[in-house]
């Protein structure tokens, strides 16, 4: 009876046994892939030489756009720009002119306000300009092959989700790339510092410099 019983643990630890050799095959030949598609994703992204696949002259100039109100420019909003500017060839702030909002900055005032403070930056390969209608049109328009969203909350996540899937349907060809906020900046936003401002609230550290002397000369305007 015994050694019945240890014939059949024997048989059925067969079965373990190679659907476990098969599971390790399949690890290793994963693995393998794996390391090859590194090794060519590095070879193919990294100008080494002369006679490297591609050079840094033959890749495509890539062109993003970062698009939004700005009313006003943001720390938040600058360091998206910061990493969109590393990220990409161009970079352009894309001032849409006429959102549904209760604007404090007119469209010349919130351009003039990201070309101060990119020029603070000194981020040479970002430009700004404005832009009426659809953002995807725009971004056809200009050659640009992603567009840059920034994203603080769930509540973002759901609104660029759809716009997202929307502007995939209009332009397969063109990107959303979305960018998560750093922690510092997870609360600012420009409706809420205007309105913390207008309330005598202290928010120059949530601007650039030049958006906060700026924001504090407008509502003093706007007092008067």
């Amino acid at each position: 009876m015994y050694g019945r019983f240890s014939a059949r643990v024997r048989l059925a630890a067969r079965p373990t046994a190679f659907f476990s050799a098969i599971a390790e095959v399949r690890r290793i030949c994963f693995n393998v892939y794996i390391y090859f598609q590194c090794l060519l994703l590095a070879i193919y992204s990294t100008d080494v030489s002369k006679g490297a696949y591609v050079s840094q002259q033959e890749s495509r100039h890539r062109v993003a756009i970062y698009p939004g109100s700005f009313d006003p420019v943001t720390n938040g909003h600058l360091d998206i720009a910061r990493r969109g500017a590393r990220l990409f060839d161009e970079l352009i702030i894309a001032v849409y002119a006429l959102p549904a909002k209760n604007l404090l900055f007119s469209v010349e005032e919130r351009v003039a306000l990201w070309q101060e403070v990119l020029a603070n930056e000194g981020l040479n390969n970002v430009r700004v300009e404005k832009y009426t209608g659809l953002t995807i049109e725009y971004a056809r328009a200009i050659g640009g092959q992603a567009i840059i969203k920034g994203l603080r909350s769930p509540n973002d996540f759901d609104a660029e989700f759809q716009q997202g899937l929307m502007n995939r349907k209009l332009a397969p060809d063109i990107e959303t790339v979305c960018f998560l906020t750093n922690l510092d900046q997870l609360f600012v936003s420009s409706s809420l510092i205007k309105e913390v401002a207008s309330l005598g609230g202290d928010v120059t550290d949530m601007l650039p410099a030049s958006v906060a002397r700026a924001l504090k000369q407008k509502q003093g305007e706007t007092r008067k």
